[in-house]
C-alpha cells in the first residue's frame, strides 16, 4: 500500500470558517506524519461538513 514506512501517522480536524455562497463553518481533516528522522509532512486533506462517524469514514476512505 505505502512505499514509505510511517512510524507515527495523526489524523484530526479543525473547525475552520469557509465561504461558499455564505460563511458556514465546516471540519478539515489533515493527515500528518511524522518519519523517522522527525520530519513532518501533510500526507492528506479533505473538507467535510461535521464530525461524524461517515465524516470520519470518508477521511479514511481518502487516505
Amino acid at each position: 500500500m505505502f512505499d514509505v514506512w510511517y512510524p507515527v501517522i495523526y489524523v484530526d480536524g479543525v473547525y475552520l470558517k469557509i465561504r461558499r455562497g455564505g460563511v458556514s463553518g465546516e471540519v478539515v481533516y489533515v493527515v500528518m506524519d511524522i518519519s523517522e528522522e522527525g520530519y513532518k509532512e501533510i500526507l492528506s486533506f479533505c473538507v467535510s461538513g461535521g464530525e461524524g462517524e461517515s465524516a470520519k469514514q470518508g477521511v479514511r476512505k481518502s487516505f
